[in-house]
């Protein structure tokens, strides 16, 4: 996972969205922070020990959506 949000307030959902069926405990690599999403996402990828190219990104934002298709292009 990667948030751009304060860590607490991205790890809070896991734990007290009343219709959230994931745990915190699901996720392999979780990344909270205001940093480069571009950034983040290339480190969940060095930490799980896989290519960038077999993450999967969703975003509402289009900006980051472009960002990300900029930066990190398939």
């Amino acid at each position: 996972m990667c948030s751009k949000n304060d860590p607490a307030i991205a790890e809070a959902v896991f734990r007290d969205h009343p219709e959230m069926l994931l745990k915190r405990s699901d996720i392999a690599a979780f990344i909270a922070n205001w940093g480069d999403k571009a950034e983040n996402l290339t480190e969940i990828a060095a930490r799980l020990n896989i290519g960038v190219d077999s993450l999967v990104f969703v975003d509402d934002n289009p900006a980051e959506r472009a960002r990300i298709r900029e930066s990190l292009p398939r």
